[in-house]
């Protein structure tokens, strides 16, 4: 906990931004969680209690918002460490993730004209689906803790960015910023910056974020904007909490692709 204290990036909010939310305080405690045939299994949900049904694909959390808003930005920290082989030496690397938990994800502000406007008559942009958890920022230390990349989780894939290179660095602490609307994380840039994004990995979106190629059919940049640092709070979770491993829904089914609530935060494809 010491070390994720210590290496704690810098987020960078856009203007007007919503703000990070508590996943347990401020998410699961509004809102119901249904069984597979739409009964309601609790009214009230706990720690406790979603953690009992973490292991249940077809159990929903729907989130009511509350009237009154009080948001306390919480961000969820862990360490993870691995033997990897860099060039002929064996190093022991050290993982610091920090999860940033937002209530809900839009798409990014790069969909704009006629797209927006025909997206906007079916869903709201702003809300594409409940809950945004995976909005996640890992930063790498060598053996003796040094900060060697930053792995930042974007869309359906992450991307790493090399220290000095292309992250900027208060102290040992890594600048990043939040995208408008889609709350995507990218290396903080003084000003408004517009963010090549794809929806998947695929050779023809590779070749589009490599600048090798030219946008996919299907695909809207994110911009970044990034002003005021979010101040937060670390909590620190089991690796085995729902937060991280729930295998059913955190978030309200909809109808069209892409708009159901995500599962837990480890899971990078469908449990």
């Amino acid at each position: 906990q010491a070390l994720l204290q210590r290496f704690r990036p810098r987020f960078m909010l856009p203007p007007g931004h919503a703000g990070m939310i508590d996943f347990y305080g401020d998410y699961i405690a509004y809102g119901k969680l249904y069984a597979a045939d739409g009964s309601i299994l609790a009214d009230a949900v706990t720690l406790a209690l979603l953690n009992h049904h973490r292991t249940d694909p077809e159990v929903v959390f729907v989130h009511e918002p509350p009237a009154q808003r009080d948001d306390n930005a919480t961000v969820y920290a862990r360490v993870d460490r691995e033997e990897m082989i860099i060039g002929e030496t064996k190093q022991e690397l050290t993982f610091l993730t920090y999860h940033t938990v937002f209530r809900h994800s839009g798409l990014p502000a790069g969909v704009a004209g006629w797209r927006a406007g025909l997206l906007a008559l079916v869903a709201d942009l702003d809300d594409w689906h409940q809950l945004d958890h995976y909005t996640a920022a890992t930063l790498v230390l060598d053996a003796r803790f040094n900060p060697l990349a930053l792995m930042l989780q974007q869309h359906n894939y992450t991307r790493t960015y090399l220290i000095g290179a292309e992250v900027i660095l208060d102290g040992q602490r890594p600048v990043i910023d939040v995208a408008l609307r889609s709350n995507e994380l990218y290396p903080h840039h003084p000003t408004r910056t517009q963010r090549r994004a794809v929806r998947f990995l695929t050779p023809e979106s590779m070749r589009y974020l490599l600048g090798a190629g030219p946008p996919p059919r299907i695909s809207g940049d994110d911009i970044t904007e990034g002003g005021a640092d979010a101040e937060y709070t670390l909590a620190f979770l089991t690796p085995q909490d729902a937060f991280y491993s729930f295998a059913g829904f955190l978030g309200e089914r909809r109808r069209l692709p892409g708009r159901d609530g995500p599962p837990g935060a480890d899971f990078n494809t469908w449990p």
